[in-house]
């Protein structure tokens, strides 16, 4: 199996068993000759959002080849709060795709408006967008979590999520991009934007912040029970099977 891009090349190049390719970067496919002969080779595909499935056939992978097994993770365990915990996080590299500059207009604007929020990102990167707290790499993310009142994901793009998907598991409301696979993780049950727009963005916080707490719940739950290690593991077990052992080959044959 592969995990990148580069890692589904070099297997094709060195070894001739079936080859699983697992998906989780929404960046289109290469239209280059080696790009077409490579997307053919795989037995199957896994993708990690009904959205990646999407720019795989888009990239002209058949789409009996492709099965979509979400990401997964534990829910966060318990904890206080980190003491530095902020009112908004973002989690992720401080990197462009990430989006935290429009993040850092939508913070002008909320403060222009008189909402005094403390804002911050935990995550290292070479950006340091003025105007939000910087908090670096941190091993303490479920104390982050415990503390926030929201946690915001202004991605420009986006395979999944699972910045998003821990924060729903943690029972934090969310306010996130519309791409990639962010309204599967968020779908009705948090606030969706579009992506690079900070007006959207300050007043999808604010929406946030009044989310009920149903709506929370229900979000917790639906995520726990959807984008669990245990159903990663499951549905990443059921693919390999069905690549190494076709229809009509017995599951002991060499």
């Amino acid at each position: 199996m592969a995990h990148t891009s580069h890692a589904h090349g070099l297997c094709l190049a060195v070894s001739k068993v079936p080859l699983v390719v697992h998906r989780w970067v929404d960046a289109p496919v290469g239209r280059t000759p080696w790009s077409r002969w490579k997307y053919r080779q795989p037995r199957v595909f896994v993708a990690c959002s009904q959205a990646i499935r999407g720019v795989l056939v888009d990239g002209g992978v058949p789409a009996d080849r492709i099965h979509v097994v979400y990401g997964g993770t534990h829910p966060p365990p318990v904890v206080s709060p980190a003491p530095d915990a902020p009112d908004i996080l973002a989690i992720g590299a401080r990197v462009h795709h990430k989006g935290h500059d429009i993040l850092a207009e939508a913070a002008r604007r909320l403060r222009r408006d008189g909402h005094a929020l403390d804002i911050a990102i935990a995550g290292d990167g070479p950006l340091r967008p003025e105007g939000l707290r910087l908090l670096g790499h941190r091993d303490d993310i479920p104390a982050l979590l415990a503390g926030a009142r929201v946690v915001v994901h202004p991605s420009r793009s986006e395979g999944l999520g699972m910045a998003v998907v821990e924060a729903m598991m943690a029972g934090v409301p969310v306010v996130a991009s519309r791409v990639g696979g962010l309204p599967e993780v968020v779908g009705t049950d948090g606030v969706l934007v579009p992506p690079n727009d900070p007006d959207a963005l300050a007043a999808g916080v604010l929406r946030a912040l009044d989310t009920l707490p149903e709506r929370v719940l229900a979000g917790q739950a639906r995520v726990g029970a959807t984008m669990s290690t245990e159903r990663m593991v499951q549905g990443a077990r059921a693919v390999y099977d069905a690549a190494t052992h076709p229809p009509g080959r017995p599951s002991g044959a060499s």
